[in-house]
């Protein structure tokens, strides 16, 4: 997280704010699992995605993990960019 946050700041007029959330939960297929996609989606109700809806709508979304930026495109129905 630090390194993005680092790269991230060295834009000109970008104000980085981490997403104080617990985790998307989707790690590998975890999110997924006919077992676990439910609790997935229970921990990111919590935080992740009312952060993000509550975001202003030109807020670049970043995560760096394929599978949370998946959880966000389905969830918020927003688009999360790997920071790179």
């Amino acid at each position: 997280m630090s390194f993005a946050k680092e790269a991230l700041a060295l834009i000109r007029g970008v104000e980085v704010v981490p997403i104080e959330a617990s985790r998307c939960e989707v790690d590998g297929n975890f999110g997924y699992g006919k077992d676990t996609a439910d609790i997935s989606l229970k921990v990111a109700k919590q935080s992740l995605f009312p952060t993000i809806r509550s975001a202003e709508p030109d807020c670049l979304i970043s995560a760096k993990v394929l599978s949370c930026r998946h959880q966000i495109a389905s969830g918020p129905g927003s688009t999360a960019s790997h920071v790179a």
